[in-house]
């Protein structure tokens, strides 16, 4: 068995997806529908999916949520999504990209199926406030007042994750799953969008496509616009012409009045900075999702760019 192998710490062959059910007698005697006992029913699992846990070099612990396709692998492999904050959106991502990418009815586009990654924490069924604010903010000298907002303990700590992401979970995918290298993706909402970009900035070559919704760009005294600035001159001279897709709700409170010229939203913002480098260093796109507030806008992002980060690049 390889390092990399026994670095996982196999947690069961099914995802579980549970829901809250009334006792049998109770049900029986409200509705008069009548249920099996409750000594057989039993979690929902996503079929083709398993969690397992996964230590970083530093020995923090991530449950780690896959799905994969049904059937073989194309001749270069599947696709790979790596969505942050998995225990919330695990089970959403993975049906819309099945749906996206079935060869039948009237939504297919003959997209390739991807295998999904969902990183996520241990023992939490949604989100982790304390670690993902760590996880997920970029290094700084020093970290601005919040202005109210509530966030974990320790910040800057987003180096560090993506080291855990490059050196420890892609290989240990890889090492069980026939994954096209030439086609990653990348995608993240609130502070997972800061991270999307972040990760972006420095190290563009990660990824093929890069997909941030609702980007906390306000997160200390909006320090990403500082990075775009680097990332700017820098990418003059790369190789690496990554697709990066930025979205929000029209919704949103506070998201959209953020941009230093105060007429537009900072995310906005930020994708016309983007579509403005030199030489079309990048595949940029802005979308505002009507009627969506910051946390109803989730699912809706994610079916609206996965087309687009499906495609091949």
């Amino acid at each position: 068995m390889s390092r990399l192998s026994r670095q996982w710490l196999a947690f069961g062959a099914g995802v579980l997806l549970v829901s809250a059910c009334l006792p049998f007698t109770a049900v029986e005697a409200t509705t008069g529908v009548n249920w099996q006992p409750p000594t057989t029913a039993s979690p929902y699992a996503v079929p083709r999916s398993e969690q397992r846990q996964l230590a970083s070099a530093r020995g923090d612990t991530y449950q780690i949520m896959i799905s994969w396709p049904d059937g073989d692998a194309p001749p270069g492999g599947f696709p790979v999504i790596y969505v942050l904050d998995g225990n919330a959106v695990f089970g959403t991502l993975t049906e819309t990209a099945r749906r996206l990418t079935r060869p039948y009815g009237p939504d297919y586009k003959g997209l390739p199926a991807p295998v999904v990654v969902a990183i996520g924490y241990p023992g939490v069924t949604g989100i982790d406030r304390e670690r993902r604010t760590f996880d997920y903010t970029p290094p700084a000298e020093q970290f601005a007042d919040a202005g109210g907002m509530r966030l974990g303990s320790r910040q800057g700590g987003a180096d560090l994750f993506l080291d855990f992401i490059e050196q420890t979970l892609k290989p240990a995918i890889e090492a069980d799953f026939p994954i096209d290298r030439s086609h990653q993706i990348l995608m993240g909402h609130s502070f997972g969008g800061l991270f999307v970009l972040h990760a972006l900035f420095t190290r563009p070559q990660a990824f093929q496509s890069y997909v941030a919704v609702s980007p906390s760009i306000w997160w200390n005294d909006r320090h990403l616009l500082k990075e775009v600035e680097r990332f700017a001159e820098r990418q003059k001279h790369a190789l690496a012409r990554p697709r990066v897709q930025i979205s929000l709700g029209e919704r949103e409170q506070g998201g959209r009045s953020l941009a230093p010229d105060g007429r537009q939203s900072a995310a906005e913002f930020l994708a016309n900075r983007l579509r403005g480098l030199e030489h079309g260093a990048l595949d940029v796109s802005f979308r505002v999702h009507a009627g969506e507030t910051h946390g109803s806008v989730v699912p809706v992002a994610l079916a609206r760019a996965l087309p687009e980060a499906l495609r091949k690049p």
